[in-house]
């Protein structure tokens, strides 16, 4: 009796043990850990104002974006003490887009960041760094603005600033649902606005040598669960895609 129960116990930890490799073999791969962005946590020195007085103004309409809406904040640079040099954020919420927003986006690009700049808000109580993205190629571009070989400016709110004295001031970013390292590349969706003549970012794939990688959180999900069509492709396949999206300007 003793022994039919091990022979049962026995072939039961066998079928236990052929449906747990069978799994693992059905699991799809998790995407790799994605780069921290290590930009962000540089302090950058102070930039004096530009030659180019358009470009003075509209930095300066930038600015006045990021400015105290309650009236509360001292000035990040005042001389009275305050308790802290860092403005506090909510826990991100991320919403839903599609794997390959062509619509949604007034230009798609193939782009690298290369320099970040931080500034003060115009009433000095925030702070905002600007992101300078090269083109590499360009898919969609509503706003003329974006052509293969050029640069355009993203921002974010947010930065860290070396002031002259040696203090560094910070103004924590604003949780994203994209990631931009430096010197990557990436397939970038932008959304513009030209009263800053700026674009913000509404997703972004890594574009890897033999592969591609989603930064976005709902992409990475369906990746890790085995729902995506996109994250299995290369980067040669994925770049195709999208030019294929906003050929008809149709999600994918």
């Amino acid at each position: 009796m003793i022994a039919g129960r091990r022979t049962t116990g026995s072939f039961v930890l066998l079928i236990a043990a052929a449906i747990f490799v069978a799994a693992q073999k059905n699991t799809p791969p998790i995407p790799e850990p994605q780069p921290v962005e290590t930009w962000k946590k540089s302090s950058v020195p102070v930039e004096l104002a530009h030659s180019d007085p358009s470009t003075n103004e509209i930095r300066e309409v930038r600015g006045s974006l990021f400015n105290d809406r309650t009236h509360s904040r001292r000035a990040l640079d005042s001389p009275t003490p305050n308790d802290h040099t860092s403005h506090g954020t909510f826990p991100p919420y991320y919403v839903r887009i599609p794997a390959i927003p062509v619509a949604e986006s007034d230009t798609v690009v193939e782009g690298t960041l290369g320099a970040f700049q931080p500034y003060f808000s115009s009433d000095h109580t925030g702070l905002y760094t600007e992101l300078t993205i090269q083109v590499g190629e360009t898919f969609k571009d509503t706003t003329r603005k974006a052509g293969k070989g050029r640069t355009i400016t993203v921002v974010l709110a947010g930065g860290n600033l070396l002031m002259p004295d040696g203090k560094v001031i910070s103004d924590s970013f604003v949780p994203s649902n994209f990631r931009l390292e430096k010197d990557y590349k990436y397939v970038i969706f932008l959304r513009y606005f030209p009263g800053g003549d700026f674009f913000q970012v509404i997703k972004t794939w890594e574009l890897q040598q033999s592969r591609v990688i989603p930064t976005a959180h709902e992409d990475i999900v369906d990746a890790t669960d085995g729902r995506s069509k996109h994250a299995s492709l290369s980067s040669e396949d994925f770049v195709k895609a999208v030019s294929d999206a906003a050929a008809t300007n149709r999600d994918q």
